[in-house]
């Protein structure tokens, strides 16, 4: 059996075994994210798109109650104009290497998934969540924010334009169900067995 191999970064660990490669997320209660998390995920996936022996990648928080809250509003209220256009592109780009990479990624969702979460999330190749998770959407329309990391991309090809147009612009919340009814997640699993469902499924993929 492979040992496991951890690299440590300040808000993020990537755990290697075998085929498989674990990207856990770990920058704050909520994981609401700064550009000093999304550096450290530009340079985690770019480790593992080198690696020939990994097949698939799991993304799975930390944190007890939130996959990702998004960008941290204050960050970004901080932020001059010029700063986050360019932060914004830089996300788009990191999570764009996401899709040309060779491996499966596989988003596991055990917690509120909303704002960039959800992008992070609509990034990967496949999304699992637990029956209760909690909320996922893209509210950040109420705090006159646009979904501008892939929400208003990738949303679309993955549900159709006319439920990403009403999720921009309505920022409502869904449960676990009404994505998976609308295709916006792949799996719902009983919330306790999410993240061992989940290996499972990688584990498989990874054997073939």
């Amino acid at each position: 059996m492979s040992q496991a191999i951890e690299t440590k970064k300040e808000n993020l660990s990537v755990v290697k075994k075998g085929a498989i490669a674990e990207i856990h997320l770990h920058v704050n209660k909520a994981n609401s994210y700064t550009l000093d998390y999304y550096r450290e995920l530009n340079e985690a996936i770019d480790e593992i798109r080198f690696d020939s022996e990994i097949k698939v990648v799991v993304m799975v928080s930390d944190m007890p109650k939130f996959f990702s809250a998004g960008a941290d509003i204050n960050f970004l209220k901080a932020a001059e104009p010029r700063f986050k256009t360019q932060f914004c592109l830089f996300c788009n780009e990191t999570l764009d290497k996401i899709a040309r990479s060779p491996q499966i990624y596989i988003a596991c969702l055990e917690g509120h998934t909303v704002g960039g979460g959800l992008e992070m999330a609509l990034a990967c190749d496949l999304r699992f969540m637990g029956d209760e998770s909690g909320n996922i959407g893209l509210p950040e329309i109420s705090l006159g924010v646009l979904a501008g990391t892939g929400g208003t991309q990738r949303l679309a090809r993955l549900v159709g334009f006319s439920q990403a147009l009403d999720m921009n612009i309505t920022g409502a919340l869904y449960t676990p169900q009404e994505a998976l009814d609308m295709g916006l997640v792949n799996r719902v699993f009983p919330q306790a067995e999410t993240r061992a469902k989940t290996m499972e499924y990688a584990e498989r993929v990874a054997s073939t």
